[in-house]
């Protein structure tokens, strides 16, 4: 197939991204090798030429030609005129989407691994330290995963009882603090464990030309290697892991080795390749929501996680994450993590290694709009204050784009498409072909991380059409008493469910924008104590509070990335962190609405004003029980502090940010 200047190839070796498009000299062998992590027996070109075989083959380009060979049928089909054609059209015909997602934790919040801080000491006291300081220092609970040496040995896949001494109660812990458990495990047995004898008697392990197990050599030793052909073998190791599950109340797992290459030159039960077998070790997970897997061949579609192979502690590597998670999305694999922030390489991080703090920090904020985003040395360990703040900023950020990640992961479960996209893909025959450090989150978000030391600016590809600086990080969506207890009364100049029904738009447009979310309720404590008590002309009336009269309506579809204010008076600054909340986020611009318009509204609204606010009223996202004092509200009290706007008006705005 000839490589000409109107016609660019991709190929789907992940960690080839940054070599596409293919040029002379490019040269990939699949046989028995995924390069240490995803890979399809795929080639894409922006003309909407996908080729495709159900066996591994070598590619390779030269002298304006690109040659694939290989023992298995070749199909090369013409599917359109460009890269997303050609993509969509292998993958409905190839590794069709399953409509299915891994565990959703893992797109909602920042996940943490404990490998870099503990590495092969993995023991139950730091594990629940390391798990504290993420809550201590401000970062939201997400999965945990406890990394490799937690268990006896390869194959015997219990805690180590000298290191873990108490694992159920250290689970429930973590429960406890809002987090998921994920372990380490891999499809290597020790040959001087117990269960090597029971696995070879029963034929379970791949073998040598003498019949033997095979002793292969990986990272961290020599051992027998599971033989996934062979169902009792895969029977047994899901039993491993379903004992995990009830036993201790572990929630998933993380899928390490694996890869083809310690296949090469072993006899299995069935007759399979070196990456069937791989193949085979990714079915295994398909049991398991929450998972995360490193090596793959094919399995494109499926509800995997899929993660980028270990980068070292350099801005070379820090460079590679976007072709890299652009591959993955090219590749069929959607669902993936940029690797671990910093660098996943341990050695890195070994006793007198140099930290380049600044080099965290761009770490995150790359990783911070992509599908999932994984922490494993300790920010609060290696950061000063200043780059940790920038780093939870880097955080908070993705929290504002959370609902945005969901959608568009449950998009791509139905339909297959990336949710990180190239500029080629989303704007075809435009010369962006070779741009390869900006990245679409969807179709509306442009990404375009800085990614070299010391620079503060860059030059950014900027696409046809509208595109607006995404200032989010400055506004916020505040929404007054939309609960139980308040919606339950009377209003004007609409019904308070009406009411409710508007924010709820509202609030699922703001979250799409990036705008924060914070919904505000008050608890007026038991018979209405908390609410001031004072001599008045028209005194309140005694309360007797029902139990829910202070639960948000569930309507208002509550994220992880909302914020939630209690209060006990009227406004909401009283006595409340909301101001903390806002400050830390550098909101600058309040958008504000709920129940009553003359109370909680307005006075929340004047002590914002106190504070030099921006503030947006959504004049009909209000209500109240006095339709008069609505309307005096809205027309005389609030034009003075701020700009009165429609729903629609609002609506639109947020559309075009």
């Amino acid at each position: 197939m000839a490589i000409t200047p109107d016609t660019a190839w991709w190929s789907a070796v992940i960690v080839h991204g940054d070599q596409t498009p293919i040029r002379d000299g490019y040269r990939a062998d699949l046989r028995a090798n995924t390069y240490g992590n995803q890979a399809q027996p795929l080639l894409l070109s922006n003309r909407g030429d996908a080729v495709w075989s159900d066996a591994p083959f070598v590619v390779s380009a030269g002298k304006g030609a690109l040659t694939v060979d290989g023992t298995a049928p070749i199909t090369h089909v013409r599917a359109g005129r460009t890269l997303r054609d050609a993509y969509l059209a292998a993958s409905a015909r190839f590794f069709p989407p399953s409509g299915k997602l891994p565990d959703t934790l893992l797109f909602s919040a920042p996940q943490y691994n404990t490998w870099i801080e503990l590495m092969y000491d993995q023991n139950q006291a730091d594990v629940l330290k390391y798990a504290r300081g993420v809550v201590a220092h401000g970062f939201p609970p997400g999965v945990l995963m406890i990394d490799d040496n937690w268990q006896e040995d390869y194959g015997r896949w219990r805690f180590h009882p000298g290191r873990f001494p108490a694992p159920k109660a250290m689970v429930d812990s973590l429960h406890a603090m809002g987090f998921k458990v994920m372990v380490w495990v891999c499809p290597f047995v020790s040959a001087d464990a117990d269960v090597y004898r029971e696995l070879r008697k029963k034929h379970m392990l791949v073998r040598d030309s003498t019949g033997e197990p095979a002793i292969v050599r990986w990272w961290n030793g020599a051992s027998a290697l599971l033989d996934l052909s062979n169902d009792g073998a895969a029977a047994w190791f899901g039993g491993q892991l379903d004992s995990l599950v009830h036993t201790y109340g572990v929630d998933g797992f993380k899928f390490d080795a694996g890869d083809a290459e310690f296949y090469v030159n072993t006899v299995a039960s069935r007759p399979v390749t070196p990456n069937e077998q791989s193949s085979l070790y990714g079915a295994i997970g398909l049991r398991f929501p929450l998972n995360e897997y490193r090596a793959m061949w094919k399995m494109g579609g499926q509800p995997l996680a899929e993660r980028l192979r270990d980068k070292a502690h350099r801005w070379s590597d820090l460079a590679l994450i976007v072709p890299h998670v652009i591959a993955e999305g090219l590749s069929g694999y959607p669902f993936t993590a940029p690797d671990m922030i910093g660098g996943g390489e341990f050695s890195s991080f070994l006793d007198g290694a140099t930290i380049d703090q600044e080099l965290v920090v761009r770490w995150a904020q790359a990783s911070a709009l992509m599908p999932m985003m994984q922490f494993s040395a300790a920010p609060w360990r290696v950061l000063d204050s200043t780059h940790l703040a920038q780093v939870q900023a880097a955080v908070r950020t993705r929290q504002q784009f959370t609902s945005s990640i969901m959608a568009l992961a449950r998009e791509s479960a139905r339909t297959g498409e990336p949710i990180v996209r190239s500029l080629e893909y989303a704007f075809p025959h435009r010369g962006y072909e070779n741009v390869r450090d900006e990245f679409l989150l969807g179709e509306r978000v442009l990404v375009a991380p800085v990614l070299t030391k010391g620079a503060t600016r860059r030059a950014v590809q900027i696409p046809p059409g509208q595109w607006r600086a995404w200032n989010g990080a400055t506004t916020a969506l505040v929404l007054i008493d939309l609960q139980r207890g308040i919606v339950a009364a009377k209003t004007f100049p609409v019904e308070a469910t009406e009411v409710v029904a508007r924010a709820a738009r509202l609030a699922a447009a703001c979250r799409d924008a990036g705008v924060t979310v914070i919904l505000v309720h008050v608890d007026p404590g038991p018979d209405g104590l908390l609410f001031p008590r004072v001599q008045a002309d028209q005194p309140r009336p005694p309360m007797k509070p029902p139990a829910d009269f202070a639960e948000l309506m569930p309507e208002l579809d509550r994220q992880a990335s909302d914020v939630v204010v209690t209060k006990h008076q009227p406004n909401a600054f009283y006595n409340t962190d909301l101001e903390v909340q806002l400050l830390r986020r550098q909101i600058r611009t309040i958008i504000l609405g709920g129940i009553s318009t003359n109370l909680g509204v307005e006075a929340t609204a004047r002590s914002a004003h106190e504070r030099a606010y921006e503030q947006i009223f959504v004049s009909d996202v209000m209500a109240s029980r006095d339709g008069e004092m609505h309307d005096h509200t809205v027309r005389r009290v609030l034009p003075t502090m701020g700009r009165v706007r429609t729903l629609e008006v609002v609506l639109d705005a947020l559309q075009r940010v």
